[in-house]
C-alpha cells in the first residue's frame, strides 16, 4: 500500500438529528434521512469501483442488488467511510455533498410548502455536518490507515458548534411528515408504503400497545394521546434495542469479502425475523442495529437474531484462520410510551457501550425505566450459556404460566425481589463459600430459602423459587447474580401485571 491516497468522511451528529423526533415515523425518519445522505453521496464512487476500507463493501452483482437497491424502509448506510482515492475524487465529493445538500433541502421545501429555499438550506448546512479529508499513506495496513483516519475524524467531530437559535425546526417538521417526502418514499420503499391502511409507521401508542389486537381487546381503548384506564402496564412501555458485533472487525480484516458478505446476508433478512415479533427494524448495517419491539418480547428477538446471525457467518472458516467466533452484544432501553425517544435510543447506545466492556462480551446491558422514574439495569452475559438459558427460562416459563394475572402472582415476585435483596449477604455468604461444590451450594441455597422464606409463597410458587435458585447456582462466579435475578424479577413484573 505505498504511496495510496484515502479519503475519510463522516456525517452527524445523529444523536442531534435523532432528538428532532416525536412519533414511530419520524424517529424512523431521521435514521433513514441519515442514512439516505451517506447512501448519495458515496454512491458515485462505489460505482466507481474505489476500494473500501471501512466499511467493507464488495463489487458483485448480488452484493450491489442487496446492499443499493433493497426498499424495505431500513436504512443500511453508517455515518463513517474510508476508500482508497483517484485523483479529482476530493473535489468530486464535495460536489456530491453539496449536490445531496441542495436535493434534500429542496425535498424539506416542497413537503413543509416552504418557499424562503436559502434559508433552508442555511438551516440545513448548519445541522448537517460533513467532515471529510485527503490524505497520502506511503506505509501502513488497513488497520493502520483505518485508526489513523479514525483519529483525525475524532479531531474534526470536536469543532462543531451547536447551531444558534431557530425559529423553525425544520427537519422536526419535516420528520413529522415524512410521508409526504416523494425522495425519500421513493428510496426507501419505491413510492408505495407496504401497509394496507397507507400508513408509514403507526403511533408511539399503538406500537407499545400492539398485543393487545391479539389478545382480542378493541382498539377503541386507546387513543393518540392516551389510554383508558385498566390497560395492563406492559403495554405502555416499548424497548429500544441497539446491538453491534463482537470480534467483527477482525474477522473482516482477515476473511475480507466473504464476511462482509454474510453480514449483508444476515442484515437483509432481519426486518422479516424482528416483524413476527412485533418489532421495526430501524437501521441494519453489518453488524450495526437498532429496531424498537414490544417489552414482552425483546429477549426472544435478541434469541432469534444471535440464532440467525450464527447461521450466516458459521459458515465462514473462523478456526482455519484462528478466529474467535464472533457475537452479538445489546444495548436494552425499556422505556414508558410517553418518554422522548431520542433520549430512549441515546440510552440504549449506551448501554451497548457498557455491553462491549464486559468481559468477553456477548452481554446485554438493560435498563428498565419506570414510569415512577424508579429504574433498574442488569448485566446478561450470553457467553455464560448455562446462567444465561437459566435466565431466560425464569422468564419464558413464569410468562407461559402465568400470562396476565391477578395481584398475588406480582405481590409474589415483589416479595421474593424484596427477600433477596434483605437476605443478600448471606446468600452471597453461602455462593462463595460453594463456590467449587454446585451440589453443596444448591441444597444450601434451597434450605436457606426454605427456611426463611415464607410458607404460603412456596406452596403456591414452588417451581419458580426452584428456577432461581438454578440460576444463582449457574451464575455463581458473577459477583453480581442477585442484582441480576431481582432485575428480571423487575421484568417479569411489568409483563404479567393487570
Amino acid at each position: 500500500m505505498a504511496n495510496n491516497t484515502y479519503i475519510a468522511i463522516t456525517l452527524g451528529p445523529l444523536t442531534r438529528i435523532m432528538s428532532y423526533t416525536k412519533s414511530m415515523k419520524s424517529f424512523w425518519a431521521a435514521s433513514y434521512f441519515m442514512s439516505f445522505m451517506a447512501k448519495s453521496i458515496i454512491k458515485h464512487f462505489y460505482l466507481k469501483e474505489r476500494t473500501f476500507l471501512k466499511p467493507l463493501m464488495e463489487h458483485g452483482v448480488t452484493y450491489k442488488n442487496k446492499m443499493w437497491k433493497t426498499q424495505d424502509g431500513v436504512g443500511r448506510f453508517p455515518d463513517q467511510y474510508i476508500f482508497e482515492a483517484q485523483k479529482g475524487d476530493f473535489e468530486r465529493l464535495i460536489e456530491l455533498k453539496n449536490s445531496v445538500f441542495k436535493s434534500v433541502s429542496d425535498d424539506i421545501c416542497s413537503v413543509l410548502n416552504e418557499r424562503n429555499k436559502s434559508k433552508v438550506s442555511e438551516y440545513l448546512s448548519q445541522r448537517i455536518k460533513v467532515y471529510a479529508f485527503e490524505k497520502d499513506f506511503d506505509k501502513g495496513s488497513a488497520t493502520d490507515i483505518i485508526d489513523t483516519c479514525q483519529r483525525i475524524l475524532s479531531v474534526m467531530e470536536c469543532e462543531d458548534i451547536y447551531p444558534e437559535s431557530e425559529t423553525r425546526n425544520y427537519l422536526y417538521d419535516y420528520f413529522a411528515d415524512i410521508d409526504k417526502s416523494e425522495l425519500l418514499m421513493t428510496d426507501a420503499f419505491g413510492g408505495t408504503l407496504p401497509t394496507s391502511d397507507n400508513r408509514l409507521f403507526p403511533t408511539v401508542i399503538e406500537f407499545s400497545a400492539q398485543e393487545m389486537k391479539k389478545s382480542g381487546l378493541k382498539q377503541s381503548w386507546f387513543s393518540d394521546d392516551k389510554f383508558i384506564a385498566g390497560i395492563r402496564p406492559a403495554y405502555k412501555y416499548i424497548a429500544y434495542v441497539s446491538a453491534d458485533g463482537d470480534n467483527v472487525g477482525k474477522a473482516i480484516s482477515k476473511l475480507g469479502v466473504s464476511m462482509s458478505g454474510a453480514l449483508l446476508k444476515f442484515n437483509t433478512g432481519l426486518n422479516t425475523e424482528i416483524s413476527k415479533y412485533g418489532g421495526r427494524v430501524i437501521y441494519a448495517g453489518g453488524d450495526d442495529i437498532l429496531f424498537l419491539c414490544p417489552v414482552s418480547s425483546v429477549f426472544k428477538i435478541i434469541q432469534t437474531i444471535d440464532s440467525v446471525f450464527a447461521d450466516e457467518i458459521g459458515r465462514l472458516e473462523f478456526k482455519e484462520n484462528d478466529l474467535p467466533f464472533p457475537s452479538l452484544s445489546y444495548g436494552v432501553s425499556i422505556s414508558y410510551y410517553k418518554h422522548p425517544m431520542g433520549e430512549s435510543m441515546s440510552l440504549s447506545s449506551s448501554l451497548l457501550d457498557e455491553a462491549k466492556k464486559v468481559d468477553g462480551k456477548n452481554a446485554i446491558v438493560w435498563n428498565l425505566r419506570k414510569h415512577s422514574g424508579q429504574s433498574v439495569k442488569a448485566v446478561i452475559r450470553k457467553s455464560d450459556s448455562n446462567s444465561y438459558e437459566k435466565a431466560r427460562g425464569i422468564i419464558d416459563n413464569h410468562v407461559k404460566s402465568k400470562g396476565a394475572t391477578d395481584g398475588e402472582d406480582v405481590e409474589f415476585l415483589h416479595s421474593l425481589g424484596h427477600y433477596l435483596t434483605l437476605h443478600k449477604p448471606i446468600i452471597e455468604s453461602i455462593i462463595k463459600g460453594n463456590i467449587v461444590d454446585g451440589e453443596s451450594m444448591h441444597s444450601q441455597l434451597s434450605n436457606y430459602i426454605n427456611s426463611t422464606f415464607e410458607d404460603d409463597a412456596h406452596a403456591q410458587n414452588k417451581n419458580q423459587i426452584e428456577n432461581c435458585i438454578d440460576f444463582l447456582c449457574s451464575a455463581a462466579g458473577q459477583s453480581d447474580s442477585i442484582n441480576i435475578l431481582c432485575a428480571i424479577l423487575r421484568y417479569i413484573e411489568l409483563i404479567i401485571s393487570k
